[in-house]
């Protein structure tokens, strides 16, 4: 006498309606719709537990506050959004005001850091020319020069240049406030070994 089991249809893993059992089986075991018009949910959900399996773990899904950041108040849950780093506020006058506030807090600063950056950018691009222009032979307007103060034979009129210890010397500026050009500014200049001399030859 022969027993015949019923067999357990497949299930979508996503929505639980019965599935084809057909086409290559996923390491988890799991299967999904696969007809992007009638089931993009089960399409999007087998796409994600792809990725995940590929990563080797979940994905994290950050999540933004849950309390005003003014006056604590509970928010709802929602997924985290790029300026939620400043902070989440409800719908209170108040608290609105503080949310602009905030911003605009934040945005100063950003905007300041920036314009630091811009302003080193543009300096050591200026520097840069004028190194390049004194090593031109063609361009006879400016030339490197010999520091009077530590024997730099290689020094650029009125910029700080490296002195024998790798310091900054000032013995070329001519009575001028030094600029920044920052470290990657300073040593490109030389990309060689400085030469130096006596400094009062």
């Amino acid at each position: 006498m022969t027993i015949e089991y019923a067999a357990t249809p497949t299930v979508c893993a996503h929505c639980g309606e019965r599935v084809s059992t057909r086409g290559r089986k996923s390491r988890t075991g799991k299967r999904y719709h696969s007809d992007p018009e009638a089931y993009p949910a089960c399409v999007a959900a087998r796409q994600r537990a792809a990725y995940e399996e590929r990563q080797g773990r979940k994905v994290k899904t950050d999540q933004a506050p849950t309390e005003c950041s003014n006056c604590k108040d509970p928010l709802r849950p929602r997924a985290w959004r790029s300026e939620d780093a400043a902070g989440r506020w409800c719908q209170k006058p108040n608290c609105r005001a503080d949310r602009e506030r905030t911003r605009a807090k934040v945005f100063s600063a950003d905007k300041a850091e920036l314009l630091a950056r811009i302003e080193l950018l543009e300096t050591a691009i200026q520097f840069l020319g004028e190194v390049v222009m004194a090593d031109w032979d063609g361009y006879l307007h400016e030339q490197r020069r010999h520091c009077k103060a530590c024997g730099n034979m290689d020094a650029i009129d009125g910029w700080v240049h490296p002195d024998r210890v790798g310091g900054a010397c000032m013995g070329t500026l001519n009575g001028m406030q030094p600029r920044k050009i920052g470290r990657e500014g300073l040593h490109n200049a030389w990309p060689g070994p400085s030469r130096f001399s006596d400094p009062e030859s």
